[in-house]
């Protein structure tokens, strides 16, 4: 077995401010330690190891005892448990470091000649293009490289610049410890929720030839009015086009459905399609004229007032029959009585339909 004292290793052969390293810094013994395993005692110490704090312990087996080594200034050590180095300054104060914790003022003389030292060239021949070999390893490696969309390269420089537009704020930090810039771009202004009309338009996926233009013109100055969605999908109906219903459509606004805008204007139905049967609620107050089937001449006009209901003739206006508010029926010609009337309906080459009435009698 090799004890301790025979290890080639043995601080005492080396330098003495160089200590060999430590399995680790820790306040308790380990419980079944090896010959010559190291630890640097930290506070607060137990066991065998009571009252020895900032020193390093090394354990002799032969004897089954901890030796002691003291810390002085100066001294260096390396723990193979954190991976760190740790040094012991003139004030007893343990540094820890991820490195050798030698800086250029540590060595003496060696600042002032540095300092002395007439610059060399080699920096100068960091440019694109020089024969300096370090150029062309920067150039191929080190710098970034921009693309858009996964294309084609964007410049060839080092250095990412972004550039603030209209409304947008950029924030670059400096992330040390995660090796990274962090970049935040926000907007500076509000969601926008109005659009103007001349700009805003709807094309088709499909066909970018098809577009859509909203005129907000035929609105008021000053009014803001209201679209509503249908409760289903479907097609708008214009008022300068000629559409085709394809649906029942019905209206709850008093019962009305169409209504002209003017009197005597508007038109339901044609020559050849006429309502069946029209029923009405409420007759308001109007003169009904009645035309030739055929020809359109206007031949008979029906109108009321408080007295009674009159049937007149649309040329002379002169009233042909009354019936008044009680009941009495005037007519100013004569009255037939026990009239037989023979109806034939004729459909003529147009399609109308004619309605001829021929009477018999006195």
């Amino acid at each position: 077995m090799v004890t301790n004292s025979q290890n080639p290793n043995d601080p005492r052969t080396l330098l003495p401010l160089w200590l060999l390293p430590v399995l680790g810094n820790q306040n308790t013994p380990p419980v079944a330690p090896n010959d010559g395993d190291r630890y640097r005692v930290t506070s607060v110490a137990t066991g065998a190891w009571t009252g020895k704090e900032d020193k390093i312990a090394v354990y002799d087996m032969p004897y089954g005892v901890w030796r002691f080594e003291t810390l002085t200034s100066g001294m260096v050590w390396y723990d193979q448990n954190v991976g760190d180095w740790h040094y012991m300054n003139k004030s007893g104060t343990i540094t820890q470091f991820d490195k050798l914790p030698i800086a250029i003022s540590d060595v003496t003389g060696l600042q002032s000649a540095l300092d002395g030292k007439a610059a060399i060239v080699h920096a100068a021949n960091h440019i694109s293009g020089a024969s300096d070999p370090l150029t062309g390893n920067l150039d191929a490696v080190a710098r970034s490289n921009v693309k858009k969309n996964g294309g084609a390269v964007v410049g060839t420089r080092r250095t990412l610049n972004l550039i603030e537009g209209a409304n947008i704020a950029i924030t670059a930090a400096d992330d040390n410890a995660g090796e990274k810039v962090d970049i935040t771009i926000a907007s500076t202004s509000s969601i926008v929720t109005n659009f103007d009309d001349s700009t805003f338009d709807v094309f088709n996926h499909a066909d970018v030839s098809k577009i859509l233009k909203i005129d907000a013109s035929p609105i008021a100055t000053a009014t803001t009015i209201t679209v509503k969605a249908p409760a289903a999908s479907g097609t708008l109906m214009t008022l300068e086009n000629a559409e085709t219903i394809t649906a029942t459509k019905t209206s709850s606004k008093n019962g009305d459905v169409l209504i002209p805008a003017v009197d005597t204007q508007g038109n339901i139905g044609s020559n050849t399609k006429r309502f069946a049967l029209v029923r009405a609620v409420n007759v308001q107050s109007g003169d009904l004229v009645l035309c030739d089937r055929k020809t359109g001449k206007q031949l008979y006009v029906i109108h009321e007032d408080e007295k009674g209901i009159y049937f007149s003739n649309f040329k002379t206006r002169k009233c042909l029959m009354i019936l008044d508010t009680k009941g009495n029926l005037g007519i100013a010609g004569k009255l037939f009585e026990k009239q037989k009337f023979k109806k034939y309906f004729v459909k003529p080459k147009n399609g109308f339909v004619k309605n001829r009435t021929k009477s018999k009698g006195k």
